[in-house]
């Protein structure tokens, strides 16, 4: 069944199911796992990339694989096609930290990934209060 005969949940739980993977396969370090989840004309944003395409992710990121001991997806939901993802990452060297992302997923293949950078685990600032040095 193809994605325009799918009912959404369904369409929802496959795409959920292959943002997930791709985590796993930066967590297991698995590059093949993810190029076969990563779409030919897959483009890469964050607040260091702008539209990365699938060679320069590849060369670029994929080695910041090696930093990263484990990915724990705390939340993952899908609107169509866009799956939106929070995370708790563990750095080889021991800190946490949490990242919010939005994967576009297409034919089962992850087309974009934009990636909004988050704080570290536990939170610096004192609850209830500002960083004034971080304005």
């Amino acid at each position: 069944m193809n994605q325009m005969t799918k009912r959404p949940d369904e369409s929802a739980g496959e795409n959920v199911a292959t943002a997930r993977a791709l985590y796993d396969a930066f967590e297991a370090k698995d590059r093949l796992a993810a190029e076969r989840l990563i779409a030919d004309d897959f483009r890469f944003f964050s607040p260091w990339d702008n539209g990365l395409d699938r060679a320069k992710f590849f060369a670029i990121c994929w080695p910041e694989s090696e930093r990263f001991e484990e990915f724990k997806l705390t939340d993952a939901v899908a609107d169509g096609e866009r799956v939106f993802v929070t995370y708790e990452a563990l750095a080889r060297h021991g800190g946490r930290f949490r990242n919010a992302e939005v994967l576009t997923i297409r034919d089962g293949r992850i087309s974009a990934v934009e990636v909004y950078f988050g704080w570290n685990v536990p939170h610096p600032v004192a609850a209830g209060e500002h960083d004034t040095k971080a304005a």
